[in-house]
């Protein structure tokens, strides 16, 4: 198998609004510059590449954007593309503002959207360039006690996102975590080490502020890379829907230290896996993707006319309540012009044993558990945010304790709010983060698992 490794800059301008909160932030910095970093493979005909962007998300419109430019300006022959957004919540908007609450009254500059997708296409074009015969290893780690599951069932029977200040409120976490870290080492016959994938699933919102920021992906980036001089490390962030960083008990919600602690911790368990990896030559590259069409969530008669009742009332603009119904509106004119969101899946395989799955939006990380479980092989790495902006997919039962959140407490808070912590709700599963209904995530595991069994060369 030939491999190639690409990188390109992607900072947006100062002054550019951040994307990630309720409310505006303009940059006024940059802590870090954003890359997009592209592994390329090729065997025979197929030709996938792989890139990780340093963006919140990448919308479906900018996906085939940087398909058009590899294909048709750049001469690449790529057969299967994946466009990752790392989600870092200190990068910039990648589309221009809607009345969404999410951008509305953002700050963007056109010029910059325009050249995006050539400047992400690049990253491909120069790992199509520098392609060699490489060897692979694949392995995998644990990398404990820095990721959380962000919801929490409380006293009163609710499940709460980021219980805080109701820290002591909580009974228990109300969903899995997976600390897996997925590993892929690309070494040239002679026996130097080219690139790395590495996979693992927690939101990057460790900094906030405004100044620019990879985030903790950017930091195991230039770790790994520390450790090997001329290589080239991409990092993949897996299902983390419902997965962040805060340990609900922990004062400290932000700050440099705590990206750096969970950095150093993947870098701690990555490199014993490394050194111990054995490499071989890889003669089988398979890719296979589908459009599937993903249903709206339902929004009854009551809930319109709730949410008109809430817009007409004298309570903050930024109000939980507000928000929840402007969005839910925005949702109904949403559903109005289209029946289902269409979406894309990719599953890739290297040889027998390996296998990468992209799917869309923020994937609950019980989705994740599921198609990993049944997949027919021995390491399979998911990458959410992958081709689509899409918002959160919740599994099965987060849209049951969703339900019973609404009978014990049927009216949303009207404090205002500038981001998704102390949010007294289960917010991912709100309308003000969630368009699918609960069908989704299940489409989504039928849909991977289909695509697995059908490139598994066995």
């Amino acid at each position: 198998m030939n491999v190639g490794f690409g990188r390109t800059v992607i900072t947006p301008p100062i002054g550019y609004s951040l994307q990630g909160y309720f409310q505006d932030r303009r940059s006024t910095g940059i802590r870090d510059d954003l890359t997009a970093s592209t592994i390329l493979m090729e065997e025979g005909k197929t030709v996938v590449a792989l890139v990780a962007c340093d963006l919140i998300w990448v919308p479906t419109d900018m996906t085939e954007a940087i398909r058009r430019q590899a294909r048709q300006e750049l001469k690449v022959p790529i057969t299967h593309l994946l466009v990752h957004g790392i989600h870092t919540h200190t990068g910039p908007l990648t589309a221009a503002p809607k009345k969404t609450i999410y951008d509305r009254g953002f700050r963007t500059h056109p010029a910059y959207l325009k050249l995006l997708p050539a400047l992400i296409a690049g990253s491909v074009k120069i790992a199509w360039e520098t392609r060699e015969k490489i060897l692979l290893g694949v392995g995998q780690a644990r990398a404990k006690g820095i990721s959380f599951n962000r919801r929490y069932l409380l006293a009163d029977g609710r499940v709460v996102t980021n219980p805080r200040p109701d820290q002591q409120k909580i009974v228990n976490s109300a969903g899995p975590v997976d600390d897996t870290l997925g590993i892929i080492k690309f070494v040239t016959p002679d026996g130097k080490l080219r690139g790395l994938f590495i996979n693992f699933a927690c939101h990057p919102d460790t900094l906030g502020g405004t100044l620019i920021s990879a985030d903790w992906p950017g930091l195991v980036r230039k770790r790994l890379e520390s450790q090997f001089p001329g290589s080239c490390a991409v990092v993949f962030n897996g299902p983390s829907g419902d997965i962040n960083h805060l340990n609900p008990y922990d004062a400290e919600t932000r700050s440099p230290a705590i990206s750096e602690r969970i950095s150093a911790a993947i870098e701690e368990a990555t490199l014993p896996v490394l050194n111990s990896l054995e490499v071989r030559e890889i003669n089988h590259l398979s890719a296979v993707s589908k459009k599937i069409a993903l249903p709206y969530r339902v929004i009854t008669p009551e809930e319109q006319k709730i949410a008109r009742q809430c817009l007409k009332k004298k309570i903050p603009a930024d109000s939980l309540q507000k928000l929840i119904a402007t969005q839910t509106l925005n949702l109904c004119q949403e559903k109005s012009r289209r029946k289902s969101i269409l979406v894309e899946c990719l599953a890739v395989a290297l040889g027998k044993e390996t296998a990468i799955v992209g799917l869309p939006g923020e994937v609950f990380t019980q989705i994740g558990l599921e198609i990993r479980a049944a997949s027919p092989y021995p390491f399979t790495w998911l990458i959410q945010n992958s081709n689509a902006g899409l918002g959160y997919i919740p599994s099965a039962l987060a849209f049951q304790q969703h339900r019973q959140n609404q009978k014990i407490k049927p009216e949303y808070d009207t404090t205002s709010l500038s981001e998704a912590l102390g949010i007294n709700c289960s917010y991912e599963t709100t309308p003000l983060a969630c368009r699918v209904d609960e069908r989704a995530g299940q489409k989504l595991i039928e849909t991977s698992l289909q695509l697995l069994r059908q490139i598994f060369p066995g």
